[in-house]
């Protein structure tokens, strides 16, 4: 993963005696995906799940239009006669 340091919003906080940097606001420069058998470096990281979910957003568009698409050439084809 990396940081594109322009981006990059943070301070400096002590938690529990422990001086920590704590990143406010910030956006990615690359990312690496490492696989679905690979465990994730932090809770919540869900890659492979959004992939799947945009997967199943484009199939169903696409059985829409074919929907839509198979309507209008019947009605198409019915104004003809």
């Amino acid at each position: 993963m990396e940081l594109y340091e322009p981006s990059l919003q943070y301070h400096r906080e002590i938690i529990h005696g422990q001086q920590y940097i704590v990143f406010d606001e910030g956006c990615f420069l690359g990312l690496q995906v490492l696989g679905k058998d690979v465990e994730p470096c932090f809770e919540g990281a869900a890659f492979f799940q959004l992939q799947e979910n945009i997967e199943e957003v484009v199939k169903k568009i696409q059985e829409i239009e074919m929907t839509y698409s198979k309507r209008r050439t019947k009605r198409n084809a019915s104004d003809e006669f």
